[in-house]
């Protein structure tokens, strides 16, 4: 007959301890999926708002670059058509 070292309540204690402490894990995991998936969310709003502040730029730099006149040729102007 094989005889156990451990009673019954020491066997339902150390259950009690493994099931408790692997709901724990189990809800760390949980949270850290959660924080992950926030920090997931952040990073590509910050890349679309990046994303975004480039292209205003760019479109600033364009306007800045339809403001300069240049003359076809030199020559004095003798007319101006467009006043400010």
């Amino acid at each position: 007959a094989k005889v156990n070292p451990f009673s019954e309540s020491d066997i339902d204690n150390a259950r009690q301890n493994y099931l408790a402490q692997d709901a724990l894990v189990k809800g760390s995991v949980a949270e850290q999926t959660q924080i992950q998936s926030q920090l997931d969310s952040m990073v590509n709003g910050e890349q679309s708002q990046v994303a975004s502040l480039r292209a205003q730029l760019a479109e600033a730099k364009y306007n800045l670059e339809q403001t300069i006149v240049r003359a076809p040729s030199n020559g004095y102007v003798t007319q101006v058509l467009i006043r400010p």
